[in-house]
């Protein structure tokens, strides 16, 4: 027991910085530079849908077969927006 308390009191030391001031590299290259995104986001938040996904054209009786956005949920306080969805895609386009 006292090895591993002595090994783990040396790491904790050992770690932490005496330096307050923060050291950042300054990109030399832009990393936005080699994305090709539109100027205006698409309109993610309003698509158009086929008549079946919003409207329900079945009976009463057939309660497995309902319109496509009888089961939305997204919550009322998290909307889609274009500009959230063209941030996304942002991030999945960036190359590492």
């Amino acid at each position: 027991m006292r090895p591993f308390l002595f090994l783990l009191i040396l790491i904790v030391l050992t770690s932490c910085s005496k330096t307050t001031e923060a050291e950042y590299i300054t990109p030399t290259v832009d990393p936005f530079s080699g994305l090709n995104l539109p100027e205006t986001p698409f309109n993610y938040a309003n698509i158009p849908l086929p008549t079946h996904y919003t409207q329900n054209a079945f009976s009463a009786q057939a309660q497995f077969q309902r319109a496509a956005v009888d089961f939305d949920n997204t919550p009322a306080n998290n909307l889609i927006t274009d500009a959230g969805l063209h941030w996304v895609g942002f991030c999945f386009m960036m190359k590492s």
